[in-house]
Order: C-alpha cells, then structure tokens, then sequence
C-alpha cells in the first residue's frame, strides 16, 4: 500500500478523519491524495411499485472548511496532496480507486442517502480496500490489528491486503467463529507466517444468533484482543441504491466499530 486517498465533504469530522489517514501513511511510508468533493449524488426512491428511482446531484459550498481541514492537519506534509474535484462523488471515487491502493472513508451514521453511496461505490466498484475511520481519535492504528477469517473471498482479499500493515504489527489476532469448521485459524496463522508475521487466535460464538448479533460478538472479540485496527471481509450487494448494501452481520460492524476497519468485497 503505497497510495492512499480520502475524500473530504467539509464536515466537522475532517480532522479526525484526516488524522487516521495521516497516521496510517506514515506506518507504511505511503502517499496520501485528499480530494475534496463539490458534487455527490442522491438517490430518490420509486414512489410506487413499477416506478424507477431516481438521482440528482447537489453540490455543496464547503471548499473554505475542507481546505481548513487540509491546512491544519496536513500543512507541510511533503507526502499530501490536495485537489478539488467538481465531477460526481461517486465518479470520483471510481476514478480514484483504480489508481490507489485504498479508500479511506468515515463511519457511517445513516443507512441511506448520498454518503451511502458514496461508501457503497468504494467497497464495492473500485476493487480495492476501504479503511473506514471510527468518529473519535485513536491513540494508535494498526499496532495490534485483528483479522477475521472465515475462509471466504472477501476475507482472504481483506487478508492479504493488509499484509504490508500486519508485517510492521506489535501483535497480530486472527478472529474465527468457534462454529465455522471451515475457518481454521492454524491455516490462516501459517500463510501470515511465511510473511514473518506470528499471530495469536481468538474465536468468537455464532451458532443460533441473529446477523447482527454475530456483529456484536465479532466487535467483542476484536474488544477483547486489544485490536487497534479490524480487518474483515465485506458481504453484500454491489448495489448503490441499496441501503449500505451490506449483509447484517457486516452492516452491524461498519457501523458500530470503534477502531479502523479495513473492509474489502
């Protein structure tokens, strides 16, 4: 991972948004492009059956707070670039993510609308990872990450991912569900081994639960590791009217965790 970008929209959660993105290049000695987005894209749902939805765009005046963003957190970073953008959001994101190692976006707080979107175009129309920053400061990212296996595509994508990161990891947690006879934690932990990256395992109860109880006890067990960073496997549709287009147990995740989660489909 040697290209990074985030959008910004000019919200009050740039800086703490930006500060994760800054700290995540700088463990792994990577660039980091902040884009400001003028135009993003709503969605209008069918008013009745038959009746296509439909989008508009709606462009926003917030250039003055996202460079203020960018001047105060990023003023005299050599490895930062700033540009405006006045295409669509989603566009924008698909461009930027054929030519970037990761997306960096923030937790969502709503199911619907046109950072939904936004989210959506990433994990799911770029093809490549998506860090997801938590609303509040974290001391540190990426020390003591945890992965989640369940012996899946997105899962074993997420993985091998984020090996850069694991590599330069204090302590590495491999999560499995203790009902996933597929999920063997000892075939994760040798394939990160012939990478010089030792972990410990950790496994977590599904049997019987709802989806989004399964994300609960996926959030405990990453709680209990110590995790700094959560790195999973995104299920779903790839869908932009979708609400996140996400299933339950991975909707539950997205958001509610209260570390970086480095998501990819």
């Amino acid at each position: 991972m040697r290209r990074v970008v985030i959008h910004l929209h000019g919200s009050t959660s740039d800086t703490t948004s930006l500060a994760s993105a800054i700290d995540f290049c700088r463990k792994l000695n990577a660039r980091l492009s902040v884009v400001f987005i003028r135009r993003t894209r709503e969605f209008i749902p069918a008013p009745a059956d038959g009746i296509p939805g439909a989008f508009y765009e709606t462009e926003t005046e917030a250039a003055p707070e996202a460079e203020r963003a960018y001047r105060e957190m990023c003023d005299g970073l050599s490895f930062i670039s700033y540009t405006e953008a006045d295409i669509d959001s989603v566009e924008m994101i698909t461009q930027n993510g054929l030519l970037h190692d990761l997306t960096v976006v923030e937790r969502l707080t709503e199911r619907e609308g046109s950072k939904v979107a936004d989210f959506n175009t990433a994990v799911f129309g770029t093809g490549t990872p998506v860090m997801i920053t938590p609303p509040a400061a974290m001391a540190t990212v990426a020390e003591t990450p945890a992965v989640v296996w369940n012996a899946s595509l997105p899962s074993a994508r997420a993985i091998r991912s984020a090996v850069p990161l694991l590599r330069i990891a204090k302590k590495t947690t491999i999560l499995s569900s203790a009902d996933n006879p597929h999920a063997d934690p000892s075939a994760l932990a040798r394939y990160l081994d012939c990478y010089g990256i030792k972990c410990e395992s950790s496994t977590f109860r599904t049997d019987k639960l709802t989806a989004r109880a399964r994300g609960r006890s996926m959030l405990e067990a990453a709680r209990n590791a110590g995790a700094d960073l959560l790195v999973m496997g995104a299920f779903g549709e790839s869908k932009i009217t979708a609400m996140l287009g996400l299933g339950r147990a991975t909707e539950k995740v997205v958001m509610s965790c209260k570390v970086p989660l480095l998501v990819q489909a």
